[in-house]
C-alpha cells in the first residue's frame, strides 16, 4: 500500500490573500525554520502598527525576523492595494506561528548507532486591520 507524502521544498513559498470580514490575512506556508523559533519573535510585534512593526522586524537581527518581516509587508500591501486601506492606519491583529510538516534524517554515530536530525517548517499567518475596526 503506497503513502502519500508532501514535499517540502527549500525555496521560501509565496504569501497568499485571504479576507475576513474586514481584516486581510497574508500566509506564508512550508517556511524552514522552527515555529518555537518565530514564535519568540512574533512575540514581540503581536498587536503593534504595521509600520512600527515592520521597523522594529527590520532592525532584529534573527532569521525568524526576517520571514516574519516578509509575510506582515505582504498583508499590509493585500489590504492597501486591495481594500484601499492607509498603511499609516493598520495593525497586526492576528499573528499564528503554525508548526509545518517536517523531515528526518539520520546521521551516521559511533558503534553503528544512528541520530535523528530533524528539518522543521513552519506556517505564518498575519492578519491587518484598521485601527477603528474591532
Amino acid at each position: 500500500m503506497a503513502t502519500k507524502t508532501k514535499k517540502v521544498s527549500n525555496t521560501k513559498s509565496k504569501a497568499k490573500q485571504v479576507v475576513v470580514g474586514k481584516e486581510v490575512r497574508a500566509q506564508a506556508k512550508f517556511l524552514k525554520g522552527s515555529a518555537k523559533k518565530i514564535r519568540r519573535v512574533a512575540n514581540e510585534v503581536r498587536g503593534l502598527p504595521v509600520t512600527h512593526a515592520l521597523s522594529l522586524l527590520k532592525s532584529l537581527s534573527h532569521r525568524g525576523a526576517d520571514l516574519l518581516y516578509n509575510v506582515v509587508k505582504s498583508a499590509a500591501s493585500n489590504a492597501a492595494h486591495n481594500n484601499k486601506e492607509d498603511l499609516g492606519n493598520l495593525v497586526i491583529s492576528t499573528l499564528l506561528i503554525d508548526e509545518g510538516p517536517y523531515s528526518t534524517r539520520f546521521r551516521a554515530r559511533a558503534r553503528g548507532r544512528i541520530f535523528p536530525i530533524i528539518k522543521k517548517t513552519s506556517h505564518i499567518t498575519v492578519g491587518v486591520q484598521s485601527r477603528g475596526v474591532k
